[in-house]
């Protein structure tokens, strides 16, 4: 014949759970680890929004290179008037206008890492694109830069980032700082560059803020 079971108190011990200590010990375990952990997936995620900063950077360049083989091998300029006959607009635009139609939809010209990207609407509709991007002034002065005149796009800065409220690159020998505003330390203590060649490279701000070589060429207009 089978033995007695176990005793309700046999029973009892068997099922005692966690002790307070126990417990405490698990959750001391948990933030320890969530603290190890977090900035690990933040740093990765940042990364992934670096990496698609870039890739948006690389396609505004392909847009600058399609709009020079429209327009007489010629960069944009930064902001113009266009005239009724312009096959893009009339009105004043500024450069990521004119490249609207050589690009895939607007949201290129947003930093992933930005998360303000209010609407510019009115009556009609939307009147405004916002960008995260700066262009060269002095590339998109006078006209606009020709491809030939750009001696070394390599080392020449196109496009930078920047906050969407400005949309000018810092002019290193001016002292009207208040009419410049430096790119943004958006991805790591640092920020993306498009170049005139078409290459993107990530740079800390404090490497390029005394670069002017990096912002000035000579201007050689045909």
């Amino acid at each position: 014949m089978p033995g007695p079971g176990p005793s309700r108190k046999e029973l009892r011990v068997k099922q005692r759970g966690f002790t307070l200590i126990e417990l405490l010990v698990v959750i001391a375990i948990i933030a320890i680890l969530a603290a190890i952990l977090f900035p690990v997936f933040a740093r990765a995620r940042e990364n992934a929004r670096k990496s698609n900063c870039q890739s948006n950077l690389k396609q505004i360049g392909l847009a600058f290179m399609q709009y020079a083989q429209d327009y007489d091998e010629r960069f944009p300029v930064c902001i113009g008037w266009t005239s009724y006959d312009d096959k893009v607009s009339k009105g004043w635009l500024y450069w990521y206008e004119r490249l609207q139609p050589y690009l895939k939809n607007s949201q290129i010209l947003w930093c992933p890492s930005d998360a303000d990207h209010t609407s510019i609407t009115g009556s009609g509709g939307t009147e405004g694109y916002v960008c995260d991007y700066a262009y060269n002034l002095y590339v998109g002065s006078n006209g606009g830069a020709s491809l030939a005149s750009m001696e070394d796009p390599v080392g020449t800065v196109l496009v930078t980032e920047r906050d969407n409220n400005y949309r000018r690159l810092p002019n290193p020998g001016s002292t009207e700082t208040a009419a410049y505003m430096p790119p943004v330390n958006r991805h790591s203590d640092g920020y993306n560059n498009l170049f005139g060649d078409g290459h993107v490279k990530w740079r800390k701000w404090t490497s390029t803020v005394t670069a002017t070589k990096d912002w000035h060429f000579e201007l050689q207009q045909p």
